[in-house]
């Protein structure tokens, strides 16, 4: 299987100048068989553009907008003491 990675068209986060009305955080990651997760995990909403299009439409709304995504994992088994 072959994946179209791109890269997104927003800029990446800028913490020295003024900060924006809207700051989206895109965690996704997509991994199967034969690779190794998380190590070859990628952000599938910021390369198949759904962070720019989300982006898009906030700022079409008139607001300033920063977008970032970042790959995430999950675990096959998963604890936590705050889990009931």
């Amino acid at each position: 299987m072959v994946v179209a990675v791109r890269p997104t068209s927003t800029g990446t986060l800028d913490f020295s100048g003024p900060a924006p009305d809207v700051v989206i955080l895109g965690m996704s990651g997509h991994c199967a068989p034969p690779c190794v997760s998380p190590t070859d995990n990628y952000d599938n909403l910021g390369h198949n553009g759904t962070l720019d299009l989300l982006a898009d439409a906030v700022s079409t709304a008139g607001y300033s907008v920063q977008v970032s995504g970042y790959t995430s994992s999950v675990r096959e088994s998963f604890g936590s003491p705050r889990q009931s």
